[in-house]
């Protein structure tokens, strides 16, 4: 199963591995969206250090993007990180990053260091440099 929920650091990590596709990225974020223990508010790990992006083609990224919309106001205030090691899958998900900016409720950021997305994610900090508010604390 490539979603696992850390209750400890509130954070929901999904790791996909082999060829990806828009399907099955929709296919996981239901599956994290259903697991017994997955709470709405949890900040969210996708993982794609594993994973080719070599047949994933534009449209696709716009539908997750538009899947992924649908999804705002149950998920508002949270962060979400992507790990992309490799020059395709980064700018693919860059492209995802520009593409739900605009009005959206989720902050999205995509790293190519798991560290850093971590350190993140963990942090109080926006994605603009900003301070934000989780779990009560500032």
């Amino acid at each position: 199963m490539p979603v696992e929920i850390d209750k400890t650091q509130h954070l929901a990590r999904v790791s996909l591995t082999g060829r990806v596709s828009a399907e099955d990225i929709t296919r996981w974020f239901r599956e994290m969206l259903g697991h017994p223990e997955f709470s709405s508010d949890m900040n969210s790990l996708w993982d794609l250090s594993g994973a080719s992006l070599d047949d994933f083609p534009t449209k696709d990224v716009r539908r997750v993007e538009s899947f992924m919309r649908q999804f705002q106001e149950v998920r508002r205030g949270i962060k979400a990180a992507c790990v992309c090691p490799q020059d395709l899958n980064f700018g693919l998900a860059r492209m995802y990053e520009m593409l739900a900016q605009p009005g959206t409720r989720v902050e999205f950021r995509v790293f190519r260091d798991m560290r850093e997305a971590e350190t993140w994610l963990a942090s109080c900090e926006s994605a603009d440099g900003e301070h934000a508010s989780i779990h009560g604390t500032t």
